[in-house]
């Protein structure tokens, strides 16, 4: 049931952002962990260790990475606390020969909290300071790419 493809790509993918088509590539990365959190919730920690290492690397910024969040969330509603899922897998095998404990899901799934603390999550209403939540992160990255 766990795909370690994805992750390798996902990691190669991040790693080379000049590349114009990169965010297709992660955008089928992203696709799979949602279909897969359907059926398992710990593709949630997947998903937020995943977006805390495109933080990391500036790949996205906050506010796409919780719009893909709250895409994923809108998938798994019916998970009871998809947070208490664990996984220490590796998000990142080039990351890991430096720092093999910062390397694993558990604790990049952590950062995301920390990575992302100044934008809210929750609500579909619009603001300056508030994110629109799309159905379609792509939608958000291209709307932060025309508003700069």
């Amino acid at each position: 049931w766990f795909n370690a493809a994805a992750l390798q790509v996902a990691s190669a993918v991040l790693r080379n952002i000049k590349d114009p088509d990169w965010r297709i590539y992660y955008q089928i990365c992203f696709n799979f962990w949602k279909e897969a959190y359907v059926r398992y919730s710990v593709y949630l920690q997947v998903a937020k260790a995943n977006l805390s290492f495109a933080l990391k690397l500036k790949a996205i910024t906050s506010r796409t990475a919780v719009a893909m969040i709250e895409e994923l969330r809108m998938v798994g509603l019916h998970h009871e606390a998809p947070e208490n899922a664990f996984l220490t897998a590796i998000v990142d095998y080039d990351m890991a020969t430096k720092a093999l404990e910062d390397s694993k899901m558990d604790v990049m799934a952590r950062d995301f909290g920390s990575l992302t603390v100044a934008q809210p999550t929750g609500s579909l209403a619009s603001s300056q300071d508030e994110p629109v939540l799309s159905k379609n992160w792509l939608d958000t990255v291209l709307r932060e790419a025309r508003e700069s």
